[in-house]
C-alpha cells in the first residue's frame, strides 16, 4: 500500500508497512458503524491488556499448576529409567507460560513418544488429544494449517484455532516430532474464546477507514492499492474471552 502525497508538498511517496490492526467491536449492533472515522480510530487499537497474546512468564497459572507438575514428574520418571542426566542442566524441559491463560506457551525437551499411527501427522493429533488438560487447548477447535516434513528429519505440524468458523488471530498450536516418534517441542498460543456474538456491529469498510485514520491517512483517495487489502472477521484473543474484530 502506498500513500501519495499531494503535489507541491514533498512530492515523495511514503510506503506503509504491512500492519495488522484489530478493531474492537461495540456491543450495540451497527451503532459504531455510523461514527466518523476519526472517532473510530480512537477505538481501533486494543489497550495493552488486550495485546498480551505473546507475552510469556516463567511460572504456570493457578489453573495449570497441578497438571504441569504431574506432567514434569512423568517426564522425569521416564528419563530416570534410562539413567541419563536431565537434558537442560537441572531440568528435563525448558518452558514458558502464557500471560493470558497461564498454560504452557513454549516447551522444549523430550515430551514423550507420540501414540502410534500410520502417519506422523496423525501421531501429532493423538498426542494433542492425550495432553489437552496439560496445555489447555481443545483439539476440536484446531484446524490443520501447514506442515514441514523431510525424511529422517524432525516433522513440524501447525494447527490454527477457530471459533464457530472464524479465525482466532495469532492463535495456533505447533507440534514438533523427531524421527524417533518423540515430541520434542510445542508452541501453544491457544486461548479460550467466549464472545457473545459473531455478528459484527461495524462493517468491514468502517474498520478499514478506522485503520487508515489510526495511521494518519484521512482519505482513501490518497491510496494506490498494489495488493488486495485484507478485511478478515475473527477473534482478537484476550484474557477475558476475546473480542470480535476485523483484521485490516
Amino acid at each position: 500500500m502506498k500513500v501519495h502525497r499531494p503535489r507541491g508538498r514533498a512530492g515523495h511517496i511514503a510506503v506503509l508497512g504491512a500492519a495488522s490492526l484489530a478493531l474492537v467491536m461495540g456491543s450495540t449492533p451497527f451503532a459504531t458503524a455510523k461514527k466518523a472515522p476519526e472517532v473510530l480510530a480512537k477505538q481501533s487499537v486494543p489497550v495493552a491488556a488486550d495485546r498480551s497474546v505473546d507475552i510469556k512468564q516463567s511460572a504456570p497459572g493457578a489453573a495449570f499448576e497441578a497438571q504441569w507438575d504431574q506432567f514434569q514428574r512423568s517426564v522425569a520418571a521416564k528419563r530416570g529409567t534410562t539413567g541419563k542426566a536431565p537434558m537442560f542442566e537441572n531440568s528435563d524441559l525448558v518452558v514458558r507460560f502464557s500471560a493470558i491463560t497461564g498454560s504452557p506457551r513454549l516447551v522444549y525437551g523430550d515430551l514423550g513418544e507420540a501414540p502410534v499411527a500410520s502417519k506422523t501427522g496423525d501421531r501429532a493429533v493423538l498426542w494433542m488429544q492425550q495432553n489437552e488438560h496439560v496445555f489447555g487447548f481443545r483439539t476440536g477447535d484446531l484446524e490443520f494449517a501447514r506442515s514441514f516434513e523431510r525424511p529422517s528429519k524432525p516433522a513440524h505440524y501447525f494447527y490454527d484455532q477457530k471459533f464457530e468458523g472464524l479465525p482466532v488471530f495469532y492463535a495456533e498450536v505447533g507440534i514438533h516430532i523427531g524421527p524417533d516418534g518423540h515430541v520434542w517441542g510445542v508452541n501453544n498460543s491457544y486461548v479460550p474464546v467466549s464472545v457473545r456474538s459473531i455478528q459484527p456491529s461495524v462493517t468491514a469498510e468502517a474498520a478499514y477507514e478506522s485503520a487508515l485514520g489510526t495511521i494518519g491517512v484521512t482519505s482513501a483517495s490518497q491510496l494506490v492499492t498494489e495488493f488486495p487489502s485484507e478485511r478478515t472477521l475473527g477473534i482478537w484473543p484476550t484474557a477475558d474471552g476475546g473480542r470480535l474484530a476485523w483484521k485490516v
